[in-house]
């Protein structure tokens, strides 16, 4: 933050979204040895982007992204089951020598592109287990959130603001190019084996940790009462009654 002295206050410019901001959309997957598999970058538009400099090289977004990376083009810039798909044929050819020596398991977050039917008859077919979390617990069920994309955000952030509070940036805009090269050296520093780990470590799945979480995790919420001496109400008896009958 920088702080004006003569007149007392912060002269830090934030930064806000607007309706009409195009995404991006990133789409990770790591293993327990800490091993991250090629991701999934989809960039807006119907078409891949490029610009010519000044030396009269052409230059693309996806010079920016991380090597290896699946980069696809789509409005809106989302994955979608053909881009799952796509993903699903990479991770086949990448652990095809692991897959030799017995089973692997894949683990989804539960969104509905991620377990299109074709992409579950692909991983059938190749004797790879699928399994789907358990929705709205991914904060604490899912590896890539709990160690991997905070750090990453959370960089990607720092970087936006030093570059917008850069006086030397004042006249540039923050174009697709801008935000790839943040995206990758986020990408970069967050995504290391130790936090790899230590999130199937956090999320009991590597090394197997059952209790890791307890009945109170993802417990229903007791039902506000404001006389402290009154019995709490449990939410779920009878509650057939109340809805079918």
């Amino acid at each position: 933050m920088i702080v004006c002295k003569d007149i007392g206050r912060s002269l830090t410019r934030g930064f806000n979204v607007g309706a009409d901001a195009e995404h991006i959309t990133l789409g990770a997957a790591i293993s327990a040895s800490g091993h991250a598999y090629s991701p999934i970058f989809v960039l807006p538009g119907a078409q891949a982007k490029y610009r010519v400099l000044n030396d009269g090289r052409t230059e693309m977004p996806d010079d920016y992204l991380p090597r290896g990376a699946l980069i696809f083009y789509r409005t809106p810039a989302g994955v979608d089951s053909e881009i799952m798909l796509d993903w699903a044929r990479s991770y086949l050819k990448e652990t095809e020598e692991l897959r030799r020596t017995g089973k692997t398991m894949v683990i989804f977050d539960g969104y509905a592109s991620h377990l299109s039917l074709r992409v579950l008859n692909l991983f059938r077919d190749a004797c790879v287990i699928v399994y789907a979390l358990p929705s709205h617990s991914s904060h604490l069920t899912q590896p890539l959130d709990v160690t991997v994309f905070g750090p990453m955000k959370e960089r990607a952030k720092k970087t936006v603001s030093t570059d917008i509070n850069n006086p030397l940036n004042a006249a540039s805009k923050f174009t697709v190019y801008t935000a790839c090269e943040v995206i990758c050296t986020a990408y970069n520093l967050a995504m290391t084996p130790s936090n790899i780990k230590a999130g199937f470590q956090k999320t009991g799945i590597y090394p197997l940790n059952p209790d890791v979480f307890s009945d109170k995790t993802f417990g229903v919420s007791a039902v506000y009462n404001s006389d402290p001496t009154a019995p709490i109400a449990d939410p779920w008896v009878n509650v057939h009654t109340r809805f079918f009958e």
